[in-house]
């Protein structure tokens, strides 16, 4: 029982993860674009605040 119950706190701790590792690696991305301005980089940042 006790491993099953881990098993799902790690299932769900990989499901929080991921997709926020994936929005910060793309966030990270974007930043480094040098053509984009600043006003479409806060709206990345105010929309990854809103999904975190």
């Amino acid at each position: 029982y006790l491993a099953f119950y881990s098993a799902i706190r790690l299932s769900r701790l990989v499901w929080v993860v991921l997709p926020a590792v994936i929005i910060y690696t793309i966030v990270i991305a974007l930043s480094y674009i040098p053509a984009m301005d600043d006003g479409v980089g806060m709206d990345v940042e105010f929309i990854v605040s809103r999904a975190v």
